[in-house]
């Protein structure tokens, strides 16, 4: 990789290769005419209108979150309180009123594990003693692509249970859009030494799940067109796993967790380019669109992408190697 910012690996550069490469090599001369044409841009689908008066509801109504097992099913329940604000009004004397959350306070009550969200819950289960206060992180960011923040709850403790809370487009209701678990992610996500935040890493305008591990970028889900994250169901998922963590990194000026994601055989070189692009390392995958796949092998696995620099597009190989069970990119 040059310093000003240009991929540094072409479609027309031959590089010292394994037997896989050369062979997926051979695939990529034979295919580059098509997979020029496959990468040519393609609207996505227009955002839904969001009406004021929900936008960004869930963060304005400054939720206060706690959990306990108030339900007796062995599994914790979770409250999540609407702050109260109170305005005066001057009738001749300071009148106090209590304004209508722009979101209203539900609870996430199980069943076996299984949760239902219930708004507007009555005073009873609100002041329940089983609740625990400041249980879960708030984590914002616009999942389903639509111009309004959904609302991702991260236990702090492990084993907590999590949740995305999106906005109904139709009424302003707090929806209950997926449990985040073991289970369906591969990874749990609560816990001390993990937390989360909601970014667009593909730039498809929806926000993508990026889960650090002791302050180090670790994955990377990317949001479905439903605003769902799932695990991976196969190599190419997990081919663009790292790619979007690496690439995660780089949009956060994070040096040390992009490092991971290249393999040793070329790390010192790639590592020295990404230094000295210096700030500019940030804006760096904003000239890249994404990834496509042209080949896959047991250890080698070369993609197409584009990048536009300069006015001018440019058509590139990206070779992933696998080791340890993990994929890391060798020649970008």
């Amino acid at each position: 990789m040059e310093q000003s910012s240009e991929l540094g690996s072409s479609a027309n550069e031959v590089t010292a290769l394994g037997a896989d490469q050369q062979t997926i090599r051979k695939k990529w001369t034979a295919l580059g005419g098509f997979i020029a044409a496959v990468l040519v841009p393609v609207g996505g689908a227009q955002a839904q209108t969001i009406p004021p008066q929900y936008q960004y509801a869930l963060q304005r109504a400054e939720y206060l979150v706690s959990s306990g097992d108030v339900n007796g099913d062995g599994t914790l329940d979770v409250l999540v309180k609407a702050r109260v604000s109170i305005t005066f009004v001057d009738i001749d004397l300071l009148v106090p009123i209590v304004l209508k959350p722009a979101s209203p306070t539900f609870v996430l009550l199980s069943s076996g594990g299984t949760y239902t969200l219930s708004a507007n819950p009555d005073a009873t289960l609100i002041n329940h003693p089983a609740w625990q206060a400041s249980s879960h992180d708030l984590v914002f960011g616009d999942v389903l692509g639509t111009g309004n923040n959904a609302m991702l709850l991260r236990g702090r403790a492990n084993g907590s249970p999590n949740f995305v809370i999106v906005t109904s487009s139709s009424t302003g209701a707090p929806v209950l859009s997926q449990q985040l678990s073991a289970a369906n992610l591969g990874v749990d996500i609560s816990g001390s030494t993990h937390s989360v935040s909601l970014v667009d890493t593909n730039r498809d305008g929806r926000a993508d799940l990026v889960l650090r591990t002791n302050g180090t970028i670790d994955t990377v889900f990317a949001a479905s067109a439903d605003g769902l994250f799932a695990a991976p169901q196969d190599e190419e998922d997990r081919v663009m796993m790292a790619w979007r963590a690496f690439c995660a990194a780089l949009d956060a000026g994070d040096l040390a967790s992009a490092q991971q994601f290249i393999s040793p055989v070329t790390q010192a070189r790639y590592m020295t380019g990404l230094t000295n692009l210096g700030p500019a390392v940030t804006t760096f995958t904003s000239t890249l669109a994404q990834p496509r796949e042209v080949s896959t092998t047991a250890t080698f696995a070369e993609y197409a992408i584009t990048q536009t620099y300069n006015g001018s597009t440019y058509l590139h190989l990206i070779v992933f190697r696998k080791s340890s069970n993990r994929w890391q990119l060798e020649e970008f």
